[in-house]
């Protein structure tokens, strides 16, 4: 029986919701700078990408630990993730008062940015370590750290990716 409790049961939904409330806040707080029109789109396009990324590179995941000999449990695995996007967002909803006085102290769109990314880049990894901690700390398999890092950094690629070309630039 798995400590993790599985995506049906209640709190696992909330954790999503809590995990993109995150990602609201800390976009609409990239465009603090450049208006009412930047704020909106913030607060729309951080949580579409995180819900993106998250449905491109989980399943990925799922097969690559699979062909490790590691079996996740489907219910196992969306609860693990839904936990980690809890703890982004939890950090992220924590970090955006003190981002947006920076931000509103700052006369720089540069440190606007820097400082967005810095903290999109903290939190993120708070995410990919509960989901590790979530699915992997407990079970003994050669070779599952390396993959799980190599994963990490196909989701910190994709992400910045999209949040380049998207957010900030």
């Amino acid at each position: 029986m798995s400590a993790i409790k599985t995506m049906e049961e209640p709190g696992h939904v909330g954790a999503l919701l809590i995990g993109l409330a995150g990602s609201v806040a800390m976009g609409a707080s990239a465009g603090i700078d450049s208006g009412v029109f930047a704020v909106v789109r913030g607060a729309a396009l951080l949580p579409a990408m995180v819900l993106v990324v998250t449905l491109l590179v989980v399943p990925a995941l799922y097969v690559s630990a699979s062909m490790m000999g590691v079996a996740i449990r489907l219910p196992e695995l969306s609860a693990a993730v839904a936990l980690g996007l809890r703890s982004s967002g939890v950090a992220a909803l924590g970090l955006v008062g003190p981002v947006l006085f920076l931000l509103a102290s700052s006369s720089s769109s540069q440190v606007t940015w820097l400082l967005v990314a810095a903290v999109l880049l903290v939190t993120t990894l708070l995410g990919l370590r509960s989901i590790y901690v979530q699915l992997f700390a407990h079970r003994d398999a050669p070779g599952l750290l390396p993959l799980y890092l190599s994963w990490s950094l196909l989701v910190l690629g994709i992400g910045a990716k999209l949040v380049l070309q998207n957010l900030i630039l």
